[in-house]
């Protein structure tokens, strides 16, 4: 990027004035991420893992956005592996 002049409280100034948004947490990112990876049904770790790390979003912030979820773990199969998916609405 381009250097920006002034000290960093004009520069903080100056963005609370135009109103940008504030950068989404990690937590928040993978939040949004697993909502959206999740809606058509339930999806291998493994591959959520792949598609997070793609993204940026550490297996930390993907635990956590589970836990806020509800997100539901379970066993795919005598042979399969792990998968996540959105809890059903009651």
């Amino acid at each position: 990027g381009e250097a920006i002049d002034g000290s960093a409280e004009a520069i903080l100034a100056a963005i609370e004035q135009t109103g940008d948004a504030r950068p989404a947490s990690a937590t928040q990112e993978a939040r949004s991420f697993l909502e959206e990876t999740l809606q058509a049904g339930p999806v291998a770790i493994n591959e959520l893992m792949g598609l997070a790390e793609e993204r940026c979003i550490s297996p930390a912030s993907l635990r956590r956005a589970q836990k806020q979820l509800g997100i539901r773990s379970h066993k795919t199969g005598m042979q399969g592996g792990w998968a996540w998916e959105l809890p059903t609405a009651p």
